[in-house]
């Protein structure tokens, strides 16, 4: 991001702004006196601002699509403790004109080295079946390029790019000493390969920016049906792959959410899905803790956080 932008993790109450943001989401609405406003949230590679403005107009909501890019003016408020950006005036600007690198969170790691240890990960598979899955993903050029640009998630956890890649190494990290501090219990190479491959189906669900949404297929079929089946096409075209290892794999692939109601259609059933389920879970619960940041006016605590089911504690290091 340059220095000469005005960045949302710098608006505070009292901001005049008059800058280019991404809208991330917007949708029109109408207050209890039945004047029509809109509901957005704006954002840049620095953070995103909840946004409302008053007394829109139809031509207003067109321009103000997710996606798209406005040059908007109007002044930082506070609403219950937080920051929101109210808009007096936009206009639409062409993304053409605009760094895409502005626009777009990215992970705080060093992608290189996330890219070599993915590779270390895939190389350290020596199972013949599961090595040749694995290089049916990741020796093709085209799924790896669109895996390591692609978000882990549209919120929550690892919600910027090359998060998909960052959440995969640390699940398959965590896996492979997890594995290898319970030899007779798990099967190496199948919880590693699970772990690389169970949110293979995000790479279809998620579009790879700058606005981090959910493509077409994603919201229709979802990763976890798309993974199963891009692994089951695969898997089709290794020959001889053995059908126990198919059921295994397409098992830790559907199980990994680990409850119905979070979108596995079956509980995990072996000791590698239990172990997979637990570390996807450990990963990106951590992952979103320490995202947290403290409330404006309250620097012990963040504010509340769905996924976590509570507010996290802003540690004070060394205190």
């Amino acid at each position: 991001m340059t220095k000469a932008r005005t960045c949302i993790e710098d608006l505070v109450e009292g901001t005049a702004v008059d800058e280019i943001f991404l809208v991330k989401e917007s949708s029109m609405r109408e207050t209890r006196t039945g004047k029509n406003y809109i509901a957005a949230k704006l954002s840049d590679s620095s953070g995103s601002i909840t946004t409302r403005m008053w007394d829109a107009t139809p031509a207003h909501a067109a321009q103000f699509k997710a996606g798209a890019f406005l040059r908007v003016r109007g002044r930082v408020e506070s609403y219950q403790g937080q920051p929101q950006l109210v808009v007096n005036s936009l206009r639409e600007v062409d993304a053409a004109g605009v760094d895409p690198a502005d626009f777009m969170p990215t992970t705080p790691r060093d992608v290189k080295e996330l890219k070599q240890e993915l590779g270390r990960l895939v190389e350290s598979v020596k199972d013949e079946a599961l090595s040749a899955l694995l290089g049916s993903f990741f020796d093709d050029e085209d799924f790896r390029a669109r895996f390591c640009r692609v978000p882990a998630a549209s919120d929550f956890h690892h919600a910027y790019g090359a998060g998909l890649l960052e959440h995969t190494v640390a699940v398959a990290a965590t896996a492979e000493k997890v594995a290898e501090s319970r030899p007779g219990d798990l099967d190496r190479d199948l919880l590693i390969a699970g772990a690389l491959l169970h949110d293979i189906g995000k790479t279809y669900e998620l579009t790879a920016g700058p606005n981090f949404d959910y493509t077409d297929a994603g919201r229709l079929i979802g990763h976890i049906v798309m993974g199963c089946l891009e692994a089951e096409k695969r898997m089709g075209a290794i020959p001889d792959f053995p059908a126990e290892t198919r059921r295994q794999v397409l098992h830790l692939i559907v199980s990994h959410h680990g409850q119905r109601e979070f979108g596995s259609p079956v509980l995990p059933a072996t000791p590698e899905a239990l172990a997979l389920h637990h570390i996807d879970n450990l990963d990106a619960k951590i992952r979103a803790a320490a995202d947290t940041s403290p409330q404006p006016g309250d620097d012990t605590w963040s504010d509340y956080q769905r996924m976590l089911g509570v507010r996290v504690y802003q540690r004070r290091r060394g205190g």
